[in-house]
């Protein structure tokens, strides 16, 4: 699961970068109307820090990584091309997934309340539920829901 991670941060953050390349133009300073030279700096050495973060610290890199992008990720926040605040976006998604809490082992078998239903989409993320308001359950797959 840790080289998976580690791989979904890499590849967002390489997207994040590639946006940012794209939409600046060619060096050494950005195209005017486009995006601020130093921001466009800004963005690629973060990049740069975070796979060096992941490369460097193999065991408990989610912590770094989590730290470093929590620290930068404010400066970036006056961006409004589409294609970075999206890749800002995957990555702010993806370095998320470590606050992620497990499924519980059972959905909940109470009618469906906001805490309820919120254990019950751990329960089962992807696949709908039946329509029964008083026991919400998942369809055949059930990933271990009963």
């Amino acid at each position: 699961m840790r080289r998976f991670a580690a791989d979904a941060v890499v590849i967002r953050v390489n997207e994040l970068q590639a946006a940012t390349i794209q939409y600046c133009g060619p060096a050494p300073t950005c195209a005017p109307g486009t995006i601020d030279t130093q921001l466009a700096r800004q963005i690629v050495e973060t990049s740069i820090a975070l796979r060096q973060t992941l490369k460097a610290v193999p065991a408990g890199w989610q912590a770094s990584v989590k730290a470093a992008w929590k620290q930068a990720r404010p400066r970036f926040a006056a961006i409004q091309n589409p294609a970075i605040v999206a890749a800002l976006a995957a990555v702010d998604l993806v370095i998320g997934v470590f606050d992620y809490e497990p499924a519980p082992a059972r959905c909940p078998d109470s009618e469906i309340g906001i805490p309820e239903l919120s254990a019950w989409l751990k329960c089962c993320p992807t696949m709908p539920a039946k329509s029964s308001r008083k026991k919400p359950h998942c369809h055949k797959l059930d990933y271990g829901c009963r």
